[in-house]
């Protein structure tokens, strides 16, 4: 499957990602893993380990436990266009077992979850809730990213990076080869046990620059009128074809791209 990230223009030369032996069902399951990996691809290498969805309960020795997956991107670059193209793929034959098995199995761990979530539904337990010092609307806007990095907390970890989405209204790099700037915030959960079992956590910004970003994005994002839920269509940024400098020598793409 290959996805059109940027269209080519003027000012570059476009940017695709081609998905090869990753199933469809794969894709829309772990979308915001992967768009966050592409958003930090510099920072973050060439590799992804993945932690796979596993049915209500599965520990590391249940039989229908999923564990990871490892991805890899390699980037080619078009001889005659200079377009860049992500290749994506499970980064060996390990890996490729590991995701066509995983997505045989996924319909029935969605819907192992979804009966588990139903027969718990009203029943007094332990609980974790999420407190947030930040912005009602940044938690709307953002509500999916959150609640991915709730379910995957244990692998990610305490502190996680948001990549902001403000379509055409992102600022502007005063370098025009690199374009409009992606700008990122980094959120910290801090956990705050109380009476009765009960663990919550606190969401807030890392530190007071990224808090200073958050009510600056939030402030411009009302200010012109724009819904939380509004999907907003990325710019092209032309900057984006310096990764092969920075993870690794660009392999030549067959043809163009």
């Amino acid at each position: 499957m290959k996805v059109e990230l940027s269209k080519p223009t003027n000012d570059n030369q476009g940017l695709s990602a081609e998905f090869a032996q990753v199933p469809s069902v794969f894709l829309q399951t772990y979308s915001s893993e992967l768009l966050d990996w592409a958003a930090n691809l510099t920072d973050r290498g060439e590799f992804l380990d993945l932690t796979l969805w596993n049915p209500p309960g599965a520990t590391i020795l249940s039989v229908g436990y999923q564990g990871k997956v490892r991805l890899r991107c390699a980037v080619a670059v078009g001889q005659t266009t200079k377009a860049v193209l992500l290749r994506i793929t499970p980064a060996d034959e390990e890996d490729v077992a590991k995701v066509r098995k995983h997505c045989e199995d996924l319909p029935s761990i969605m819907r192992a979850h979804q009966v588990a979530a139903e027969a718990s539904r009203g029943k007094a337990r332990g609980a974790v809730k999420a407190v947030f010092d930040l912005p009602d609307y940044f938690v709307e806007r953002y509500g999916f990213e959150l609640r991915e990095w709730g379910r995957n907390m244990k692998s990610i970890g305490m502190v996680k990076t948001i990549v902001l989405r403000e379509g055409t209204l992102s600022d502007l790099s005063p370098d025009p080869e690199i374009g409009a700037v992606l700008k990122g915030v980094k959120l910290q959960a801090k956990p705050d046990r109380h009476a009765g079992d009960e663990l919550s956590l606190l969401i807030s910004p890392a530190t007071e620059m990224d808090k200073q970003t958050i009510l600056k994005h939030v402030e411009k994002m009302q200010r012109i009128g724009i819904p939380a839920r509004a999907q907003l269509v990325e710019p092209p940024r032309p900057g984006i074809p310096t990764i092969p400098n920075i993870i690794g020598a660009a392999a030549p793409a067959d043809g163009d791209v």
